[in-house]
C-alpha cells in the first residue's frame, strides 16, 4: 500500500505540473497514471488487507478524485473569465 501511496502522489504532482504549465499531454499522463494506480490498489492490494482498510482507502481515493477534479474547474474557470 505505501507504493500505491507514493503512486498517487507522484500522479498528483503530475497533473498538477500539467495544469500549471497548461500541457494537456502531461495532465492526461497524470490522470492515466491514477488511474492505473486506481487499478493496482483494487485488483493487487485491496483482496489483503481488512475492510476497515478497504474504507479508507476508498474514502483517500474518492477525496482525491475530488481534488483533481477541483484543479481542473478551477484552471478552466480562470481560462474562460480571462
Amino acid at each position: 500500500l505505501s507504493v500505491s501511496f507514493v503512486w498517487i502522489l507522484y500522479a498528483i504532482s503530475i497533473v498538477w505540473v500539467g495544469i500549471w504549465k497548461d500541457k494537456k499531454s502531461v495532465r492526461l499522463t497524470g490522470i492515466l497514471f491514477l488511474f492505473f494506480t486506481l487499478l493496482k490498489v483494487i485488483f493487487y492490494d485491496l483482496p489483503d488487507v481488512s475492510l476497515a482498510i478497504r474504507a479508507i482507502l476508498f474514502i483517500a481515493l474518492g477525496f482525491i478524485g475530488l481534488l483533481i477534479s477541483r484543479l481542473f474547474y478551477k484552471n478552466d474557470r480562470n481560462n474562460n473569465e480571462g
